[in-house]
């Protein structure tokens, strides 16, 4: 409200770690998302951190995505091992993106050439696994591409001129091709789909989602109290379902 744009204030009160450590625990491991909850459980979230700004050059740095933190597994002593941590890359959009999937795949590139030039990653090192995530606050449900492959086309005749010959090598070059095709997936975390969900009040995200749909000014005062409370909490704990 007030002179404060609307995207600012959400991206302001998505820089708090719990916000990342809530969308991973209560929303990217399944059955809400594709992670094994195992997975999003071995993660440290006392860990889990933005990256600094000095590890962004200033010539890529509106190229990065919204925002990129780190968070090591439970396994790991230090940063010192590539694989011992997960680079988050969190995007925030208000509607789809037809080539979110390509952006994507181009920050995590970019992020990756950053480590190196860094010296967080040594030249020659394995690059630690990314985790792309666009949380999408639209109104309804995100409808663009989330992988790779649904940007590429793939060999085909021209429908005017088609032969069975040309067919058939369409489908062998499409084959053969295939497996050198840039790949990258991203997951959207889709607000519209929890909407009608009753606000958890052990989670950050969902009463983010209950702020953007409250109906009345004493609920969204409410869930407002509730989420400031729980963001000054340890981010500590068993995962939430």
């Amino acid at each position: 409200s007030g002179r404060l744009p609307r995207d600012s204030a959400f991206k302001a009160i998505c820089s708090h770690p719990r916000m990342i450590a809530d969308a991973l625990r209560g929303y990217a491991a399944k059955p809400n998302g594709p992670l094994d909850p195992r997975t999003v459980a071995a993660l440290d979230f006392g860990t889990l951190e933005k990256l600094p700004a000095e590890w962004v050059r200033e010539d890529f740095h509106k190229r990065l995505g919204d925002q990129v933190w780190r968070a090591r597994f439970r396994w790991a002593r230090d940063w010192s091992d590539p694989g011992g941590y997960l680079l988050l890359l969190v995007e925030f959009q208000s509607r789809p993106h037809s080539a979110m999937a390509l952006r994507m795949a181009g920050y995590a590139v970019q992020l990756y050439e950053e480590l190196e030039t860094a010296g967080v990653v040594r030249r020659g090192d394995p690059r630690p696994p990314v985790f792309p995530m666009v949380m999408h606050n639209g109104p309804g449900r995100w409808t663009a591409p989330t992988t790779m492959n649904r940007l590429i086309a793939r060999p085909a005749p021209a429908p005017a001129a088609v032969r069975p010959e040309d067919v058939e090598d369409a489908r062998r070059a499409s084959r053969d091709l295939a497996r050198f095709q840039l790949r990258c997936r991203l997951w959207p975390l889709d607000f519209a789909r929890h909407r009608e969900d009753d606000p958890r009040v052990e989670n950050a995200v969902s009463l983010l989602i209950g702020l953007e749909s409250a109906a009345t000014v004493a609920g969204l005062k409410g869930l407002a109290k509730m989420l400031r409370h729980l963001q000054d909490r340890p981010l500590e704990g068993k995962m939430l379902n």
